[in-house]
């Protein structure tokens, strides 16, 4: 079931060595569900397949930001499973859905964790003297 999203931005780092483990899991996992993938596909290329733009490599050759480059979630909850270990702890994606829902998956280094967000308007108050926020 598709779901639609804005995504919202975040931190997304693997570094170089991990890389080969990450596409070694993600390829698993698309050939698992039936997706014709290459053996010789990189990461990168993967993940482009995935509707996820690597933005940005550091310096060694890592993955320093990625987007998503649809308005819709399929299967992600799944396949970034199998990519968790391998991502760097403290990376992040944040997401608003198509209700409103805001959220982010977070790395820790073993896997990810969804977390509910939300938006604050820092310095203004409602007429009840609170601090505007819209919680999801």
């Amino acid at each position: 079931m598709s779901y639609y999203v804005d995504f919202r931005g975040g931190e997304f780092h693997i570094e170089k060595k991990n890389m080969g483990a990450a596409a070694d899991a993600l390829r698993e996992y698309c050939r698992g569900c039936g997706r014709d993938v290459g053996h010789n596909e990189n990461l990168v290329e993967l993940l482009d397949d995935c509707c996820w733009r690597v933005d940005d490599l550091d310096d060694d050759g890592g993955i320093a930001y990625m987007y998503l480059d649809d308005n819709v979630l399929g299967d992600e909850e799944d396949w970034f499973k199998v990519i968790a270990p391998y991502v760097k702890p403290g990376s992040y994606l944040v997401f608003e859905g198509e209700d409103g829902h805001i959220w982010c998956w977070y790395f820790n280094g073993r896997d990810y964790t969804e977390h509910a967000g939300t938006i604050i308007f820092p310095g203004l108050q409602s007429n009840s003297g609170d601090e505007i926020a819209i919680c999801t």
